[in-house]
Order: structure tokens, then C-alpha cells, then sequence
């Protein structure tokens, strides 16, 4: 009886201790955080007619900014200890050209093939399964 009650006090303690992660889908270094795209697929990014590109990450899901369309998840993101699952990506329909409409598309399947990250500085790198990096991201402000 006595070891299974050190085994729940020492189980508290290590959860305490660490941050209380258990169970969150985003580590908390990411969480809330916003991002500006630098490059997609190692390639600069065609100019879009608005504004920048943008994703938001939190542990409700991802959302963003495509250059044309807001886009979002339904939570179903995985963004913990350099690991990385992005599911579902839906999207407002509104047409901005070819061009752009493909990089709209190229972005959301980046996206959904990112499996590793890694945060170096200001800079948020998403990996694809071959370890190819997908995506590159700067880190702005919250406004």
C-alpha cells in the first residue's frame, strides 16, 4: 500500500515539475505564437495581393492567413517536443489567380506533410517525413 502511494506522490511531482504538459497538444514555447512564411517547399513565395502570409498556432488548432484565404484545423495539431502532425485543413473558397491559388494549395499540403520542426531563434522550420524542410517561418508580434 505504501508503494502505491509514493508511486501516485512521485507521479504528481514529476507533473508538477513539468509544466503540467501532459495531455496538450502544443508545447507551450509555440503556444499562441504567430508566424510569417519565409519560404515554402525551399522556394521564395509569390507576392500576394494583400498582406503576408500568416499561421497562428494554438493548442485549440492552427490558423492563418494564405495570401488570399483564411484557413484553419479543427484542433487536430500535434506540435510537441519537435514532433509535428497538422490534419485537416479547410479553407474560405475565394479565387486570387492561378498562381497564387497554387501556392495557397502548395501551403495547406505543406502543411499536412510536416511530421518534424525545429525552432531556431525567430525562425520556425516545418520538416516533411524525409526530413526535407517544407516550410520556414518568422516569428511576428502578437497585434
Amino acid at each position: 500500500m505504501k508503494t502505491l502511494f509514493y508511486s501516485i506522490v512521485a507521479f504528481l511531482m514529476v507533473t508538477a515539475v513539468s509544466g503540467c504538459t501532459i495531455g496538450r497538444s502544443v508545447d507551450q514555447s509555440l503556444e499562441g505564437t504567430k508566424w510569417r512564411l519565409v519560404q515554402l517547399n525551399g522556394h521564395e513565395l509569390i507576392p500576394t495581393f494583400e498582406k503576408e502570409i500568416i499561421v497562428i498556432i494554438s493548442d485549440k488548432g492552427i490558423h492563418g492567413y494564405g495570401g488570399c484565404n483564411q484557413f484553419g484545423n479543427d484542433g487536430k495539431l500535434l506540435m510537441r517536443s519537435g514532433k509535428a502532425s497538422i490534419k485537416s485543413i479547410v479553407s474560405s473558397a475565394k479565387s486570387c489567380g492561378a498562381e497564387i491559388d497554387k501556392q495557397e494549395t502548395e501551403l495547406h499540403h505543406a502543411l499536412m506533410a510536416a511530421k518534424t520542426y525545429k525552432i531556431s531563434g525567430e525562425h520556425l522550420e516545418l520538416y516533411d517525413d524525409n526530413g526535407k524542410p517544407v516550410l520556414l517561418f518568422e516569428k511576428i508580434d502578437m497585434k
